[in-house]
């Protein structure tokens, strides 16, 4: 089944998305999303009843999760998803090195420490320079799956607010003992 739907996205241009959905084998529920920046497939691990040729999903939950899912898919093949980081903290720097078959995003956390390899999925493209860097993909969950794990290298501390965080993240410090006892 075929359903072409036009959008209207930022700055009041038209996009046309082209959405299959289907049964596979009458066991897996499927759709597949087309867009100007790419295409993703989603297989969902509930299966709509069918009547007269036609699927319906019969609970509200999975509807919920399925609209959910589309509309990220939509908005990722149309507008792509961003995530903007920064380390915060002396000899914190990354980069991003140029190399033909996979791409990785190479981390210094810290003054004298040995360089972080961390391998960016399929489908995840970025930029980084000194302490800055920007990932986009059209698959939000794989993105920020992504973030997480890298954020997860060096957690900021919430002490001195060194760390990798996202770039408008607001961390709330905590008094250390010897601020507290100065007063």
């Amino acid at each position: 089944m075929n359903i072409i739907v036009a959008l209207n996205k930022e700055f009041f241009l038209l996009k046309r998305i082209v959405i299959n959905v289907g049964c596979l084998n009458n066991l897996r529920f499927y759709f597949i999303v087309n867009g100007p920046f790419g295409s993703l497939c989603y297989f969902m691990s509930f299966l709509p009843q069918q009547r007269n040729e036609r699927y319906y999903l019969t609970s509200k939950v999975n509807l919920t999760t399925f609209l959910t899912l589309l509309k990220q898919t939509i908005d990722g093949v149309t507008v792509l998803h961003k995530y903007f980081l920064q380390m915060v903290g002396v000899g914190y720097k990354s980069y991003i090195p140029r190399t033909r078959h996979f791409k990785y995003l190479v981390l210094k956390v810290g003054f004298g420490s040995v360089d972080l390899g961390y391998s960016l999925g399929l489908g995840i493209k970025g930029r980084a320079r000194k302490q800055k860097f920007l990932l986009v993909s059209t698959d939000l969950n794989h993105l920020t799956n992504n973030v997480r794990t890298i954020i997860n290298l060096k957690y900021p501390n919430s002490y001195t607010g060194k760390g990798i965080r996202m770039r408008e993240q607001n961390i709330l410090l905590k008094k250390s003992k010897q601020q507290q006892r100065s007063k």
